[in-house]
């Protein structure tokens, strides 16, 4: 059976849980994916224990379904080998520095011109042009900021660090959701785009209940008092 993105070929230079999990689920939905590594190591989760003989476990869970090829996009031997790529590609997906692919010459802007139907994703932590864009962060400072880690654990008591990457997964599903969105507009428009993605953002839809409360109430919501987090006991 001929599966929803069969013929369509994706280029992954974002590593870790948000971009392996974002194409993953592309590659399991029938997208030739061909995951891009360097040189020197390639995906660090290729190594993180457990392991499973020689790789670590979660790459195998993250990569199903991919094909895989090492290119030094420091080089130019290896940019232009990745250009000539994007040229027979529909996605390229990435989760560089703000600016650090343009740099390269690796742009939305620069592959363009060598296909104008590609879909351009750029996934990191606060977007492309915030105030913190050029700021490191991990799962834990975007459930901070976002204000979803003071809400998790019991009332009176400190907040408890979640045991699953929330962050991580909510920014996959938006990167996926913008990239599907994205080739269906360009069976319409006949151009591609360029998507960018913020994991912060992608916390949204998990505050929208105590959102909608807080404006009808004008009242915080508080550690073991919201609707779904303590604040109903039913007996």
């Amino acid at each position: 059976m001929t599966q929803a993105l069969e013929g369509i070929r994706v280029l992954d230079l974002a590593p870790l849980l948000p971009g392996s999990l974002c194409t993953q689920m592309l590659a399991d939905l029938g997208a030739e994916v061909i995951k891009i590594e360097g040189p020197n190591g390639g995906d660090s989760l290729r190594s993180a224990p457990p392991l499973i003989g020689t790789t670590g476990s979660f790459f195998h869970i993250a990569n199903r379904n991919k094909k895989g090829i090492r290119l030094d996009l420091k080089q130019q031997r290896g940019r232009d080998v990745f250009i000539r790529m994007t040229g027979k590609s529909d996605v390229v997906i990435e989760n560089f520095r703000p600016g650090a692919m343009r740099q390269m010459g690796l742009g939305y802007d620069d592959l363009k011109k060598v296909n104008d139907r590609l879909v351009y994703c750029s996934l990191t932590g606060f977007g492309q042009d915030s105030p913190y864009s050029q700021s490191p962060a991990h799962d834990i400072n975007f459930l901070g900021l976002s204000g979803i880690l003071d809400l998790i654990g019991d009332k009176g008591g400190n907040p408890a660090v979640p045991g699953v990457q929330i962050a991580g997964a909510g920014g996959s599903l938006h990167a996926a959701i913008g990239i599907l969105t994205a080739l269906l507009r360009r069976e319409k428009t006949g151009r591609g785009q360029h998507i960018d993605v913020a994991l912060l953002d992608g916390l949204t839809p998990f505050l929208g209940l105590v959102m909608s409360q807080y404006l009808t109430d004008h009242r915080l919501p508080r550690r073991g008092e919201t609707l779904v987090g303590g604040g109903i006991r039913l007996l």
